[in-house]
């Protein structure tokens, strides 16, 4: 059975990092994770585990954005 979970998020205007929790017991493992964003700034995963990931962004925005993202089953 593939796990995963599909959700959007936003890193609100002068943050400069997301975390993401998944629901309990989606996966086993750290999932695998894409990212794509309304706006064209750079994103990146610092921290992936089971249970939840941090999303950065490389400097403070002056704008909310909105981030999309897949994860799935590291099998």
């Amino acid at each position: 059975m593939a796990e995963s979970s599909i959700g959007k998020f936003t890193i609100l205007q002068g943050s400069d990092n997301k975390q993401v929790n998944f629901q309990v017991g989606t996966f086993t493992a750290a999932p695998k994770i894409v990212l794509s964003t309304n706006e064209n700034v750079n994103i990146y995963l610092t921290t992936i585990t089971d249970s939840y990931f941090i999303c950065n962004t490389s400097n403070i925005q002056d704008q909310d954005i909105e981030v999309n993202y897949v994860a799935i089953n590291n099998d």
